[in-house]
């Protein structure tokens, strides 16, 4: 079975194929859908459902067949959090890339340097929506706890990850294998939630 991923996101990309190989489905790109790479898919609501659908609905509009998308973010608490769904872009939308990784990460650390200790506390929070050609629908949520720290920390991962500390261990997301990172995750316990629906769907 083959589902087509709304983003052009690497990172968000490898993740989700080591996640859905266990359940014997193929994650294909956009480009391989042939969605031309100047497409960009509706992400312009207040929650990280709404945003997930919008996507899912309007790349298949496009190939037709499954589509798969979802919204995610960093919710801060001292921030009142944001950035929430505004998380990928929360420097602006001038950079991409690991570039606007970067922005994103440098402007959290600023607005946070003069907050201390447990009022750190931040959650990753994932929306993934699973649309069908005959109207099925399927969704879940996770959420993953942690802090943020003063200093970005590790290689692996992307986005927020170098400085998300998660509850309970000693490392940052970005300090984590991959297969650590999908136990734990935000996406990886949405993901979780969707298996036995996943599996008790009709594919076609």
């Amino acid at each position: 079975m083959k589902v087509v991923l709304a983003s052009r996101n690497q990172g968000k990309l490898a993740e989700y194929r080591r996640m859905f190989e266990l359940l014997g489905v193929e994650i294909a790109t956009m480009d391989q859908a042939g969605v031309p790479a100047d497409v960009e898919l509706p992400e312009e609501a207040d929650t990280f459902f709404d945003n997930a659908m919008s996507k899912a609905q309007a790349l298949q509009k496009r190939i037709g067949g499954w589509t798969l998308a979802d919204d995610s973010g960093l919710q801060v608490d001292a921030l009142d959090g944001a950035p929430g769904v505004y998380s990928a872009r929360f420097a602006g939308v001038s950079a991409r890339g690991q570039s606007q990784d970067r922005a994103n990460v440098a402007l959290l650390l600023d607005k946070l340097s003069a907050v201390r200790g447990e009022n750190r506390s931040a959650r990753f929070v994932c929306v993934i929506v699973v649309l069908g050609p005959a109207g099925q629908l399927i969704h879940a949520q996770g959420t993953c706890e942690g802090h943020i720290v003063s200093e970005p920390r590790g290689s692996a991962g992307f986005g927020y990850d170098p400085v998300f500390m998660v509850t309970g261990r000693p490392h940052t997301m970005a300090e984590l294998s991959m297969d650590e990172k999908n136990e734990i995750s935000h996406r990886g316990r949405a993901l979780s939630k969707l298996g036995d629906q996943i599996r008790d769907t009709k594919w076609c």
